[in-house]
């Protein structure tokens, strides 16, 4: 931990131990938190997954919830279960039953729901590795050889692995990118250290994307295979991307505000650090700024309602600049319900807002349909304190359920609307 030098040893050493304490607490928060997990819908079974069946997961970031639907299952394999309970807090782990000479996946659908209300979340950066695509060159003596495979479709992004691997075949085709092992060689038990074995595919400012995890079985003996999907990042020592300098940027709320951590690999010389935050994720301004020994921790006190977006922006001595991914918090400021409202929300042709403003602002209220495509879109002006704005041209909405959302300059608020004939 990097402190000034102007500051004297009690100082120091208290500051030193806080930060440390806060720091195993940070970092024992997984990326994303795939352990608990409820089935809500379906005719399926813990140990006999079928299509249709709907699992919420809880929490897998804070308030936010991601429903998993069994949306495929392919080749006439079965699911004997969605998580194994041998699988990790960041990790999703079904368990396949494939039959002799037989080819095919599980696919599942994810989306991200607000754990309230169920509307959909929008993640600034979603990140899934592939484990363990591995494989058996002589799965049944007669050396008929079973090669896993797995494809992601995140709606684009990018893909990152062991470039210098023999393992993998990396393909891409749309949006889907496709993991197939060529290697044969069964890494034994989920283990990320098998880098060759792995491929990570990221995007950005997603609600919902796709998974498929599937086994090409040409052997005439049947088998089981536990597959892993990892919601984070990994680094490859020869990846097809550049290394970045910084290990990890991680954050958590209290009453107190935002506290946000980060680390940089120690072979980088960082010259200085630049905490951004940003109330709509796409204007960021700086909040903090380090130069020369740049400590890795800071205590963001603002206490905003809604959701925060921090990045990083860092120098190198060589010049170089470099962002971080986006870490998003939900600020434990006042409830976003008891600053904004539409009455009523079973609509005809119009409605009306009602929202407080602390300050005069320009809005846009967005009305999206359950498939996020937006229908309409409203400025609005906004005066300090209490608004009461009249909406009108509901008429033109098909009927059915939708999602308003006002967008300021500080907050964004949602609420689900009913559209009546």
């Amino acid at each position: 931990m990097k402190q000034n030098g102007t500051q004297n040893h009690i100082l120091k050493f208290s500051l030193m131990f806080l930060l440390l304490c806060s720091s195993v607490l940070l970092k024992a928060q997984a990326d994303y938190d795939f352990a608990n997990s409820i089935k809500v819908s379906g005719t399926g079974s813990p140990s006999n997954v079928m299509v249709g069946d709907v699992y919420r997961f809880l929490n897998v970031k804070p308030n936010v919830d991601a429903l998993v639907t069994i949306t495929d299952i392919t080749g006439g394999i079965s699911v004997s279960a969605l998580d194994a309970s041998s699988g990790y807090r960041e990790a999703l782990q079904p368990k396949l039953e494939v039959p002799a000479n037989s080819s095919g996946y599980l696919e599942m659908s994810f989306q991200f729901v607000d754990h309230t209300n169920d509307l959909p979340v929008l993640m600034p950066e979603v990140p899934v590795t592939c484990i363990d695509v591995d494989g058996k060159k002589n799965n049944d003596g007669l050396s008929h050889p079973l090669n896993d495979f797995d494809q992601v479709n995140l709606g684009g992004g990018y893909v990152d692995y062991e470039a210098l691997g023999m393992e993998l075949t990396i393909t891409r085709a749309g949006n889907w990118f496709n993991g197939r092992n060529v290697g044969g060689v069964d890494c034994v038990h989920s283990d990320t250290s098998a880098k060759k074995a792995m491929f990570t595919v990221v995007n950005e400012d997603i609600t919902s994307f796709v998974i498929r995890v599937g086994a090409d079985n040409q052997s005439t003996n049947s088998a089981t295979r536990m597959r892993t999907v990892y919601f984070k990042k990994f680094r490859y020592a020869n990846g097809v991307l550049a290394m970045s300098p910084l290990q990890n940027f991680i954050g958590s709320t209290n009453p107190n505000g935002a506290s946000l951590q980060w680390e940089f690999q120690p072979s980088y010389q960082i010259a200085s650090v630049e905490l951004e935050r940003s109330y709509n994720g796409q204007q960021f301004a700086p909040i903090y700024h380090e130069v020369d020994m740049p400590i890795n921790n800071y205590v963001d006190d603002e206490k905003s309602s809604g959701t925060a977006f921090y990045r990083l922006k860092w120098t190198t001595q060589g010049g170089e600049t470099g962002y971080s991914s986006t870490v998003f918090l939900k600020m434990p400021g006042r409830s976003e319900a008891d600053g904004f409202k539409l009455y009523p929300n079973m609509v005809r042709d119009r409605t009306t807002l009602s929202v407080t403003s602390e300050a005069s602002d320009n809005g846009t209220l967005q009305i999206f349909d359950f498939d996020g495509k937006m229908q309409q879109q409203v400025p609005v002006k906004l005066s300090a304190g209490a608004n009461s704005i009249s909406i009108d041209g509901m008429d033109k909405l098909a009927p059915g359920g939708y999602v308003a959302v006002l967008k300021t300059s500080s907050n964004t608020f949602t609420q689900k609307m009913i559209k009546q004939p």
